[in-house]
C-alpha cells in the first residue's frame, strides 16, 4: 500500500495542477458543473483534466472538485482511444507507462501542464513539450523515505548475505550454519555516494 508520504505527494499534485497550471477556474460544461461526470451524461472527449495511470483517490477527487476530471488507468494501453480524448484536455497526468510524445501532442492542442506522478521523466520527450511550451511537474520527493528505508533494509541484508541466500537449502531441511555467518552494522562506516534527498 502506499504511504501517507505518497498519498500526500499525490494530493500535492493535483493541488499543483489547479494552482500553477490551470489557475482554479474551473469552467461548468453542459449545464452538469466541474468535476466527475458519467460517460453518458457527457462526452468524454470534453475532460480538461486525463489521468491515465494510478493515482491515490484523493488527489482525483480534488482535480474533480473543480475540473471535468477523467480518471482511467486502463488509457495506458490504449494509445488511440487516449488520443481521442485529448481535443479539450488542459492537464495529462500520467506515470511511467504512457507515452507522451509529438503525436499524442498535436491531439492535445490546448495542453497547459503535464503532471507526472514520479520523477523519472524518460517516457516523456521533453523537447516536444518544451517546443509546445507546457510545462512537466514531477511529484519530487514523492518517494524519498520509501527509498531512504529500502537502501536500510538492503544494507542489513548485504551484512546477513548468507543467511539471505541459504532460503532453498532451509527449506531442503539443511542447516549451513558456517555459511549464513553474517555481521553487524554496530561500529562500521557508512559512505555515501551523492549527496540526494535521501541522504
Amino acid at each position: 500500500s502506499q504511504s501517507a508520504r505518497a498519498v500526500a505527494a499525490n494530493k500535492g499534485m493535483a493541488g499543483i495542477i489547479l494552482d500553477r497550471a490551470l489557475g482554479r477556474q474551473p469552467r461548468s460544461r453542459g449545464g452538469y458543473g466541474a468535476g466527475r461526470w458519467a460517460r453518458d451524461r457527457l462526452p468524454v472527449a470534453m475532460a480538461e483534466v486525463v489521468i491515465t495511470e494510478f493515482m491515490d483517490r484523493a488527489g482525483v477527487e480534488l482535480l474533480e472538485r473543480e475540473f471535468a476530471t477523467l480518471y482511467d488507468p486502463a488509457l495506458v494501453d490504449k494509445p488511440d482511444a487516449l488520443a481521442a480524448l485529448l481535443a479539450d484536455c488542459r492537464a495529462l497526468v500520467v506515470r511511467n507507462r504512457t507515452q507522451v510524445g509529438p503525436s499524442l501532442l498535436a491531439a492535445a492542442p490546448r495542453l497547459k501542464v503535464v503532471g507526472r506522478l514520479g520523477v523519472g521523466l524518460d517516457n516523456i520527450d521533453l523537447r516536444a513539450c518544451a517546443a509546445r511550451g507546457v510545462p512537466i511537474l514531477p511529484a519530487t520527493g514523492a518517494n524519498e523515505v520509501s527509498v531512504a528505508e529500502f537502501v536500510i533494509g538492503a544494507i542489513l541484508v548485504m551484512l546477513r548475505n548468507g543467511a539471505y541466500h541459504a532460503s532453498a537449502d532451509v527449506l531442503a531441511g539443511l542447516w549451513p550454519r558456517t555459511r549464513m555467518l553474517g555481521r553487524e552494522a554496530q561500529g562500521l562506516t557508512l559512505g555515501l555516494l551523492g549527496f540526494g534527498a535521501i541522504a
